[in-house]
């Protein structure tokens, strides 16, 4: 057999393995198949309308620590018709140093967490609460001294 023969069956070997690829291609479907990803997209979108409603009223930091206590402060007309609230403190190197602390306001509208539950490190800290049915959401980070 000669070079130009062993060329030609080099050529149409590659040719139908291309065209098996792009058969092979056209009949996949490339479609996101993810029990509960629509629940998952919700939730986040929700997330992110809670957000806007706190962006309009302040962009101050709402966390602040001395050596005993952190203490967060909501802004003011986010918690006059105050419902429920909670705190998260999460760190990324260990699930089982997060914590979840619902929280009712006082008068002062401070919400005091001691130190003394809390491991020191960096945490992100998410605060959740509903205010006259209106939902807000802020996350900020916080190392814990």
């Amino acid at each position: 057999m000669n070079r130009r023969y062993k060329i030609t069956i080099v050529f149409f070997l590659f040719l139908a393995a291309l065209l098996g690829m792009v058969y092979s291609a056209c009949i996949q479907s490339n479609a996101k198949k993810v029990d509960g990803d629509n629940e998952k997209e919700i939730k986040y979108q929700t997330v992110i309308d809670t957000q806007k409603n706190l962006v309009t009223i302040s962009s101050s930091s709402f966390v602040s620590q001395d050596s005993d206590e952190v203490f967060i402060t909501l802004p003011v007309g986010t918690y006059e018709n105050f419902d429920q609230g909670s705190v998260e403190f999460l760190r990324n190197d260990g699930k089982s140093m997060d914590i979840l602390i619902p929280f009712t306001l006082n008068r002062l509208n401070i919400i005091r967490i001691p130190k003394t539950s809390i491991t020191s490190g960096l945490y992100m800290v998410r605060i959740s609460w509903i205010n006259a049915q209106m939902n807000y959401y802020c996350e900020e980070n916080l190392f814990l001294e």
